[in-house]
């Protein structure tokens, strides 16, 4: 299975030329993350991998980005933290 957190960043990335400077700092500005939150998804992404919900490819890629997560170039950090969201939601309805 492709990786959809890469297929997702290519697919942000084009959108994220059609942007104006504010929309860019809007965006990003949303795509911070603080320590709790780096350490809850470094946790969903681990439950999520074992259960199958996501590859191995795909936790590699949100466990590498989270460590280093101020120098994620803008499309990913925008990706993963749409996929990362969505984990979240399953976590609340308890499938994770």
């Amino acid at each position: 299975m492709a990786n959809r957190l890469l297929i997702s960043e290519a697919k942000i990335r084009e959108k994220i030329k059609t942007l104006d400077a504010e929309g860019i700092r809007s965006l990003e500005k949303s795509s911070n993350l603080s320590l709790e939150e780096v350490v809850f998804y470094q946790e969903l992404k681990s439950i999520a991998q074992v259960k199958g919900l996501i590859t191995a490819e795909e936790g590699s890629t949100i466990y590498k980005a989270l460590l280093q997560w101020d120098e994620v170039k803008l499309p990913l950090r925008v990706s993963l933290t749409l996929g990362l969201g969505e984990l979240a939601k399953l976590r609340k309805k308890g499938v994770l």
